[in-house]
């Protein structure tokens, strides 16, 4: 791609930016040679990646080096102030930028199935990141500007290779598959300062349910299980996972007990931990065919969905339970020293419809409108994404 580089500065503070892309091959596609790096804001967060595939034969293998930062969600809360009849709102996020020698290789057993073993080497640098805006406790208004600090945390290094069986006999249309089934199942273990074990089960199947209309089912799970499980926990309510609970819908309205109880901390730390398991159930119905690009004036494909997601998102230590009583904690008030009782977690749940476009022939637009099944405080949202549907 056409290399970019560039310098912003505004109110909210300055950074570079910038990214370059090059991908060398032969003529016949059995070697391939890419490099690409992006950066956004400090230089020790640069995206980058250099590797070489070999897809000569039909045991394909790929080897390459690459950095990638990644954020995660934390924790969010309120702390007493020193100034009476205020309190301390604060959100922390960790930064991990990961630096990794990688090799693989690639075996397909059938045309629909393959065989994937990698290891790869890891050096992960953590950080915490802080920010506390100070707000009045009766009306709820910000008292004093933002602040934030960083931690660095620890510098790990861990080998972990994996194992996963994969099958793919889908087709797609311009928006996204309409026939057959994808699968992948993944185990990984990870050695060295990190140990922890890591699994992925993914299963979608696509199905005629009348005429043109697509009946798109998954299962998913994501999850790691050992001492270093909690290292890097995740975020659940995205728009790839569980519609309707985005972060940035939450807002400070829905803490609870902020005067008498700061640890209660946010219900959106119900949807973070180091484990999720969703369904999805999406009714696609075809309103506009790629076919129609043939036309003079190209009309990109379009469909309407019917959707319906619940998933669960937690910890080791989390209690599990179907709904929530006013009394469960959303945080590990146990791991805090502030009492015997651990985090509880309820199923997220949320249904909707929405639109999918195909834009530019290279990349898909979904337009949604959620209702939350267990949100008090949130009726609807809209929410505008980007990236491929399941």
């Amino acid at each position: 791609s056409q290399p970019t580089i560039g310098y912003a500065r505004d109110n909210f503070g300055r950074g570079l930016y910038g990214q370059a892309t090059i991908v060398l091959g032969d003529m016949l596609g059995d070697h391939k040679l890419g490099f690409s790096t992006t950066l956004n804001g400090r230089l020790e967060e640069t995206s980058l990646i250099a590797q070489y595939a070999n897809f000569a034969n039909r045991l394909a293998w790929v080897a390459g080096i690459q950095q990638q930062p990644y954020y995660g969600y934390g924790a969010a809360g309120t702390i007493p102030s020193t100034n009476e009849g205020e309190a301390i709102y604060i959100e922390q996020y960790r930064r991990y930028i990961y630096r990794t020698a990688f090799g693989g290789v690639v075996y397909p057993t059938s045309r629909f199935r393959r065989w994937e073993l990698n290891a790869e080497v890891v050096n992960a640098d953590e950080s915490i990141l802080e920010y506390y805006q100070p707000f009045d406790l009766a009306t709820g208004y910000p008292t004093d500007v933002v602040r934030s600090r960083t931690q660095s945390i620890n510098n790990d290094t861990y080998v972990m290779p994996s194992l996963s069986l994969v099958f793919d006999n889908s087709l797609a249309s311009w928006v996204g598959p309409f026939l057959g089934r994808r699968s992948r199942i993944e185990a990984a273990q990870a050695m060295g300062n990190w140990q922890f074990f890591q699994g992925t089960f993914d299963y979608r199947r696509y199905d005629k349910a009348a005429g043109p209309v697509t009946l798109a089912t998954r299962l998913y799970y994501f999850g790691r299980r050992g001492r270093d499980a909690e290292r890097f926990v995740f975020y659940g309510g995205n728009t790839e996972l569980i519609r309707g609970h985005t972060y940035g819908s939450y807002t400070r309205d829905e803490c609870l007990n902020v005067g008498s109880d700061p640890t209660s901390a946010c219900a959106v730390n119900n949807l973070i931990g180091s484990q999720v398991a969703i369904g999805n159930v999406e009714l696609r119905i075809p309103l506009l065919l790629g076919a129609l690009s043939a036309l003079p004036i190209p009309l990109p494909g379009l469909q309407a969905a019917v959707w319906y997601d619940i998933g669960l998102v937690w910890d080791n230590n989390s209690v599990i339970k179907w709904s929530r009583s006013p009394t469960d904690p959303y945080i590990d008030l146990k791991e805090f020293g502030l009492g015997n009782s651990h985090e509880v977690r309820t199923p997220a749940q949320a249904w909707g419809v929405g639109l999918r476009a195909n834009v530019l022939g290279f990349m898909v637009m979904r337009l949604d409108y959620a209702r939350p099944l267990n949100r008090p405080h949130t009726d609807h949202l809209w929410t505008l994404s980007l990236g491929p549907m399941f």
